[in-house]
């Protein structure tokens, strides 16, 4: 008696020789790289918020300082939403590591503004 394995159990084609349907080691960078989140779909976790109030601090400290001008620049990466948590995480205190000491900041807004006050 001869057992056949059903077609979606196979992790390759009957013809196809090929590694035997493994999938390719994590040293292959190429495969690595492919594998970025899409558009929008990021975990909004705290790392990724403070990571991201970062990025728009700055933004806002090289002169884009409303929600338009930083979405301009970060808008091909971040959703709206994702933006959104960013200056939410970034109104909140914050702290940055700069040889060997800590900086801390937030964002403040100003009408439709947005300014960085350190050492808060």
């Amino acid at each position: 008696m001869v057992l056949k394995i059903p077609k979606f159990l196979r992790r390759y084609e009957e013809g196809d020789k090929k590694s035997g349907g493994v999938s390719p080691s994590p040293s292959d960078q190429s495969e690595l790289k492919q594998s970025k989140t899409p558009y929008g779909q990021n975990k909004l976790t705290g790392k990724f918020k403070e990571n991201l109030a970062l990025l728009i601090k700055a933004e806002i400290l090289k002169g884009n300082n409303t929600f338009y001008k930083v979405k301009k620049v970060l808008g091909h990466r971040y959703s709206d939403n994702e933006l959104k948590c960013g200056f939410n995480q970034g109104r909140k205190f914050n702290k940055s590591f700069a040889l060997k000491k800590i900086i801390y900041w937030k964002l403040e807004l100003n009408g439709k503004t947005y300014s960085v006050l350190n050492n808060v």
